[in-house]
């Protein structure tokens, strides 16, 4: 769960997007806004933008900042209901990688893209768990990254598993440590990385794990996962907090 913003930020998300009092704001995020076509934003606001996106509980408002050289502020208010699709964005560089947004409608699907942000996969996951609550159009399990992840760790067998969350990190061997990520879905722990060259990958059931506990050995910030067969230790996370709350949310 995120937790809740402050009451400044929900007063300004509603004012701005007239949002109704069924509805909340779960988060704010700064990002870079653009569309890929003139039909999804006014004209002149299918370039890039950067500004405050409001993730509401059933919309997406995203709000333009005003500079020297951006006399109007850029506005979009997006329901859920209209999103297709949510994919991963991928870049060279950190600030090119984010999120695009399919939208069903009209003569054919449009999209808007959405980089720059601090933690662009966390905004990502959280983002499809409030289109697929909304949108009929969206269901998890079938997102390319999900139907690729279940590939990957031989788990076909189990079709409505989905990435709830990933996190870069290693996995700790005699030899060294396997650099990689671990993906958190709702019952399995998977870690893909490698290690001289040699891939590593590692599938952990959640009812097979004992406990979850931090620990400052090899590194700080590293998770020591005792199973019924094993114990393992992940570091070099960047943020240990929100890997231990959502682990323990699924224990």
């Amino acid at each position: 769960d995120e937790p809740p913003p402050e009451a400044e930020e929900e007063a300004a998300w509603r004012s701005l997007s007239g949002a109704p009092e069924s509805e909340h704001l779960v988060k704010l995020v700064t990002c870079t806004l653009s569309a890929s076509e003139a039909s999804v934003l006014s004209k002149a606001t299918a370039t890039a933008h950067a500004g405050d996106l409001y993730l509401g509980s059933a919309a997406l408002y995203f709000l333009g900042s005003r500079t020297a050289f951006v006399k109007e502020r850029r506005e979009l208010s997006l329901p859920y209901s209209s999103i297709a699709d949510v994919r991963k964005k991928s870049g060279k560089l950190p600030a090119s990688k984010g999120i695009t947004l399919t939208l069903a409608g009209g003569r054919g699907p449009a999209s808007v893209v959405l980089t720059g942000f601090a933690a662009p996969n966390h905004v990502r996951h959280l983002l499809e768990t409030l289109v697929s609550r909304c949108s009929p159009l969206l269901a998890r399990e079938r997102l390319t990254e999900n139907v690729a992840l279940r590939s990957k760790f031989g788990l076909e067998h189990d079709p409505s598993l989905f990435v709830l969350a990933e996190f870069g990190c290693a996995l700790v061997h005699a030899e060294g440590s396997s650099k990689g990520k671990l993906y958190v879905t709702q019952r399995y722990l998977c870690f893909k990385g490698s290690l001289f060259g040699r891939e590593t990958r590692a599938v952990y059931a959640f009812d097979e794990v004992l406990s979850v506990e931090p620990c400052e050995s090899p590194a700080p910030n590293s998770i020591s996962l005792a199973c019924t067969t094993s114990e393992e230790r992940f570091t070099f996370f960047g943020a240990r907090a929100p890997v231990l709350a959502i682990l323990s949310q699924m224990l």
